[in-house]
């Protein structure tokens, strides 16, 4: 029995200016100007900030059971925290335009979201493997592991509410892999071959409705099969070679490919 408890604290931070717009001048299609230059971007004070920080433990442990047979598994708590500001340069015109509060000039920076969002995940994993003989074996993983609402795009809505593809009362994103493959080592153990069959499933998958409204129904799928051999055929020649056959699509949520079907690969 082998077993391994450890502990991280993951932080990732992105950063994003506004800047004002710059007109280019208009140019003759048949005698374009190479050396036209429209000038640098100016940030105009518009910015927004996400971190998100993650406090995990987890622990992973294999046990024999007999000469052919182990059995292993692995867990993980995370305690996230993403929180999130963004500012907009107000008095500007169309769509999301904000105006200008009482003694502010136009272009000034107005704090449009200032939120954050914490709160605690269990992810899992486990797996079996049966040894067929001292160079094969085959195995099967079966694993769970989520994503905190903004733990991808570093953005979150105002409020739990609204109309926004980053709200806070959303569910994490859940991820559900399966794995079946095998293991030879063949030429006296210089040369590992393996081939696996896999598919993950990806629900509380944020979707837009046939409205402009977002809610929490996608769904999406990933399964294909891989191969490799890896190792050395003889002492002066290497071989590390792979090949991956995958197929996506989304099994609900609206159809994105330009034929109309759901197939994303």
């Amino acid at each position: 029995m082998t077993s391994a408890p450890a502990w991280s604290l993951p932080g990732k931070t992105r950063p994003n200016y506004g800047v004002n717009a710059r007109t280019a001048p208009a140019v003759n299609l048949y005698h374009p100007v190479s050396n036209l230059s429209i000038g640098g971007l100016d940030r105009n004070g518009a910015n927004a900030n996400g971190q998100t920080d993650t406090f995990g433990i987890y622990a992973f442990d294999t046990l024999t059971l007999t000469e052919r047979i182990e059995i292993n598994g692995g867990l993980r708590l995370d305690n996230y925290h993403t929180k999130y500001d963004s500012a907009t340069a107000c008095g500007g015109s169309g769509r999301g335009a904000i105006a200008c509060p009482p003694g502010q000039s136009t272009g000034s920076p107005v704090t449009t979201v200032d939120t954050a969002k914490s709160g605690n995940l269990v992810n899992w994993k486990a797996g079996a493997l049966y040894r067929l003989t001292k160079q094969g074996n085959v195995y099967v993983n079966y694993a769970i592991s989520q994503q905190p609402p903004g733990g991808s795009s570093f953005a979150l809505a105002a409020s739990g509410s609204g109309n926004s593809a980053n709200r806070t009362d959303f569910k994490p994103q859940k991820a559900k892999s399966s794995e079946l493959g095998t293991k030879w080592q063949i030429f006296d153990n210089r040369l590992l071959l393996s081939a696996a069959l896999f598919r993950t499933d990806i629900e509380n998958e944020v979707a837009a409705n046939d409205d402009g409204t977002w809610s929490q129904y996608g769904k999406k799928r990933v399964e294909g099969y891989e191969l490799s051999a890896t190792g050395n055929l003889t002492p002066d020649w290497t071989i590390i070679a792979g090949y991956t056959q995958q197929h996506a699509t989304v099994t609900e949520g609206q159809n994105v490919a330009q034929d109309g079907s759901s197939a994303l690969a």
